[in-house]
């Protein structure tokens, strides 16, 4: 029986962020429900984007997610493989150097696309006579290299669209090598494969195209073509695709504000399957129940405030030593378990805290549009050493002074020494803010 063998292959150029990440987790799931392998390539031929800090960062936030792999490995340490299986494809004609200058290209491509035709490239430069070729190497020119597209129809079973098809003449026979010698995706993403054995391949629909070029590579090397599955790519809210220029969605920007790896992961999890209640508290526990076919094929959009609201669980149930160490390193505050217990469920981000620690320990500006009432509380304020029946002595001092109820107490009160229409309970919120405060604050709406 074949090992299952999966792979993550990002390009380091840029930080981790949310969609990579998704095709991280994926890609992982689907290897440990196999029990298979799950294999880390490091796409690294664009030396000119690549940097080794964006190597060690990913690594990081892969180990950060809990994603380990059996393998790894880095593109640029293969390049004289590459090379040589080039020169192979080449002596079978799958392969065949093109002399035309970028500038060339583009012309071309802006005259079929003014004649209403798709920019598929003419084929100009195939079957070309050594003299040509000759003519050009005298003038300079170096060659890129492109693959040569059989005109079949191409065609798989996707695990997530289901039938795909494509008629391969209305493919562009894509460049694999540039001028300048370097590799492109088309062409190392495919040796790799069949060199690392890999069997499933889980990567977002924008490759859709790719896939097609792909697999007649795979049929022109002889190899076994892997399953392969499409995810629909995750957009903002607004519609917009994600990017490494997008820093606010990067894994590191997240963790900076607090979002934990299992809430990530079970975010990521349930994007596209719809509403999902479940909160499943480890990799293993999602490998149970993961399935790429339940996915839907529309756009995900991907929304902040569900992420947060998912991030709380795992904040509200960490260790409260834990918590308290990430609050002083993130947030450079220094907090006691007492403030924890009494705010953490009036919190919907983790920066909601320093919010919260300003009303008790701060200076803030509150307000009230009731002053009879605030001046009934100042001079019934209970003088004895506040305890946890202030709150009950207090209310009761207020209601027989004012004839006002509960309900007319509490909110204009709670706004007046918080500035919050919500929030713990008055008998635990005034032991927090304390006594002073609660006198400064009142006094300063009276003087207003």
């Amino acid at each position: 029986m074949t090992t299952a063998k999966l792979r993550f292959a990002p390009s380091p150029t840029g930080f981790l962020h949310l969609g990579n990440a998704r095709m991280a987790v994926f890609n992982y799931l689907y290897a440990k429900q196999l029990k298979g392998e799950y294999i880390l390539r490091i796409d690294d031929t664009d030396l000119n984007r690549v940097k080794d800090e964006y190597i060690v960062a990913l690594k990081e936030d892969l180990n950060w997610l809990g994603l380990t792999w059996e393998h790894e490995f880095r593109q640029s340490d293969r390049l004289a493989f590459y090379n040589e299986m080039l020169q192979k494809l080449i002596t079978e004609g799958k392969v065949y150097p093109c002399y035309e200058t970028p500038e060339e290209l583009d012309y071309k491509k802006k005259m079929l696309l003014a004649k209403g035709k798709a920019p598929i490239y003419d084929r100009a430069m195939m079957n070309l006579p050594q003299k040509e070729i000759a003519r050009y190497q005298k003038e300079g020119r170096k060659p890129h290299y492109r693959l040569a597209i059989d005109y079949s129809t191409i065609t798989w079973e996707d695990k997530i669209k289901g039938n795909i098809s494509f008629l391969g003449n209305n493919i562009s026979d894509p460049i694999l090598v540039r001028a300048d010698g370097t590799f492109l995706y088309i062409l190392t993403s495919v040796l790799d494969d069949i060199d690392s054995q890999i069997t499933h391949i889980i990567r977002g629909e924008d490759h859709i195209t790719n896939t097609a070029i792909q697999i007649q590579l795979f049929q022109y090397l002889k190899s076994t073509i892997p399953t392969f599955a499409h995810l629909p790519l995750i957009t903002t809210m607004q519609g917009e695709g994600f990017s490494k220029r997008n820093a606010s969605l990067s894994l590191r920007n997240l963790k900076k504000q607090a979002i934990q790896p299992m809430a990530i992961n079970n975010y990521l999890y349930n994007l596209g399957l719809g509403e999902q209640n479940i909160v499943y508290e480890s990799l293993e526990d999602i490998t149970k129940v993961f399935s790429l076919e339940k996915y839907s094929t529309a756009t995900a959009k991907f929304d902040e405030a569900k992420l947060y609201k998912l991030n709380l669980h795992w904040l509200q149930n960490m260790e409260n030593s834990k918590l308290i160490a990430l609050v002083k390193n993130l947030l450079n505050i220094e907090i006691t378990n007492n403030f924890w217990e009494h705010i953490k469920h009036n919190i919907k981000t983790f920066q909601d805290i320093t919010v919260w620690y300003n009303i008790c320990y701060g200076e803030i500006t509150t307000s009230s549009n009731n002053k009879e009432l605030l001046q009934v509380a100042l001079a019934n304020l209970p003088q004895d050493t506040w305890q946890e029946n202030t709150w009950q002595q207090w209310l009761e001092a207020i209601k027989t002074h004012s004839n006002l109820k509960n309900k007319e107490i509490f909110k204009p009160l709670r706004m007046a020494i918080s500035g919050m229409e919500e929030g713990p309970e008055l008998k635990e919120l005034i032991l927090l803010i304390g006594k002073e405060k609660i006198i400064t604050r009142l006094q300063k709406i009276l003087d207003a």
